[in-house]
C-alpha cells in the first residue's frame, strides 16, 4: 500500500514539472530565446562588417517612396513649378524647316516660373521698367536678351542664391539696356537662369502630364493664348488665360520669351539636356525666342514654333520667364 502511494505521488510531480516546462517555452519572450532580438536584426548582424539598425526592413516590405516633387515658392517672383525630368520627341515634322529634324531630348527636372516676369517683378528687382505696354501684372518687355540674363543674376542674390551667369565686359557699365557683354553659365549653382530651349519647348507641351494638344494647355488657343486674333494689338495681364497642364500660363501667346541657346539647326541625334550651340554660330548670330506674341496669328502659336533675336535688341513683344534647378 505505501508503494501505490509513493508512485502516485511521484506521478504528480512529473506532472506538475511537465507543466512548467510547457509555461516556460509557450509565454517566454522571443528576445529571451535569441539574445540579438528579432530574426531579421540577428541574421543582418551574423553578416561579418555589418551592423543591424532599429530602421532595417524585414524581407518582403516595400522600399519607401520617392521623394516627392514640389513648387518652389520665390518671396519675389511667385511660384515656380515643378517640370518633373523626362523625356520627348523635340520638333514637328508638320512645322517650319528650322523645327527638323524631329529627335529625342531627355531633361532632369526643373522648375519654371509659373508667369512671365512681370513689370512689378522686374522693377522689384532691377529698379527700371523698359515696357511699352506699361502695366504692373503685364509681361516685361523691351529688354534685351543681356537684360534678361542680369535679371536672373540680381534676383538670385536678392534671394540668397548662388548666381548662374558670370557676366564680364557689360556695355554699357551701368544702367539700362544692356547692349555687348561675355556670359558664361554654371548650371550646377542654383540661382536663376533662362530655360533652355529643351525646357521651354517641354514645358509647353505639358512634360510628362502631356495631352498632346496644338497650343500651351489646349487645341483652341483662344483659351490659353493672346494672340492677333483676340488681343486688340496689346500685351495683357499675365496669368489671365488657362493655364497648361503643369499649372504655367501664357506658355502660347502674349510675349515671346528668351531663351538660354544661340539659334541654329537642330542635330538628329538624341540629346540629354541640351543647351544649344557653345559659341555664338558666328557672326549676327541670334538667341532663341519662344512662345508667340499677341502679334502673331494663332497658326503660328502652336508648341514647337521657334524665332531668334539679336541678343542685344529690344522689341515690344519679347520678354521671359526663369528657371531653377
Amino acid at each position: 500500500m505505501g508503494r501505490v502511494v509513493l508512485l502516485r505521488v511521484q506521478s504528480i510531480a512529473g506532472a506538475l514539472n511537465l507543466c512548467l516546462i510547457l509555461f516556460w517555452l509557450f509565454l517566454l519572450p522571443t528576445s529571451c530565446c535569441n539574445p540579438s532580438g528579432s530574426g531579421v536584426k540577428s541574421a543582418a548582424s551574423s553578416t561579418p562588417g555589418t551592423a543591424a539598425t532599429e530602421t532595417d526592413q524585414p524581407p518582403g516590405s516595400a522600399p519607401p517612396p520617392p521623394a516627392q516633387l514640389s513648387d518652389l515658392t520665390s518671396t519675389t517672383i511667385g511660384t515656380l513649378k515643378v517640370v518633373a525630368g523626362g523625356t520627348f520627341t523635340m520638333g514637328s515634322a508638320i512645322g517650319w524647316n528650322d523645327e527638323l529634324p524631329t529627335h529625342s531630348v531627355t531633361l532632369a527636372t526643373f522648375h519654371l516660373s509659373a508667369t512671365e516676369i512681370t513689370q512689378a517683378q522686374y522693377t522689384a528687382v532691377t529698379g527700371n521698367n523698359p515696357s511699352y505696354y506699361t502695366g504692373t501684372s503685364r509681361p516685361v518687355e523691351q529688354v534685351t536678351w543681356y537684360d534678361a540674363v542680369e535679371f536672373c543674376n540680381k534676383l538670385s542674390d536678392r534671394e540668397g542664391l548662388t548666381p548662374v551667369y558670370t557676366v564680364t565686359s557689360r556695355s554699357p557699365s551701368a544702367g539700362y539696356p544692356i547692349t555687348s557683354a561675355t556670359v558664361t553659365m554654371n548650371r550646377a549653382n542654383n540661382g536663376y537662369r533662362l530655360p533652355t530651349e529643351a525646357e521651354r519647348e517641354f514645358a509647353a507641351r505639358g512634360g510628362n502630364s502631356t495631352h498632346g494638344y496644338i497650343y500651351a494647355g489646349s487645341n483652341t488657343a483662344s483659351f490659353v493664348a493672346w494672340t492677333a486674333e483676340n488681343s486688340i494689338g496689346t500685351s495683357h495681364d499675365v496669368a489671365t488665360k488657362i493655364a497648361n497642364e503643369l499649372g504655367i500660363y501664357d506658355l502660347s501667346g502674349n510675349v515671346w520669351e528668351w531663351c538660354w541657346d544661340w539659334y541654329d539647326a537642330y542635330p538628329s541625334e538624341a540629346q540629354t539636356n541640351p543647351t544649344g550651340p557653345d559659341v555664338a554660330p558666328g557672326s549676327g548670330s541670334l538667341r532663341i525666342i519662344r512662345g508667340e506674341s499677341f502679334r502673331n496669328d494663332t497658326s503660328c502659336t502652336y508648341v514647337s514654333a521657334r524665332d531668334a533675336h539679336g541678343p542685344d535688341g529690344s522689341w515690344s513683344d519679347v520678354g521671359f520667364r526663369v528657371v531653377r534647378p
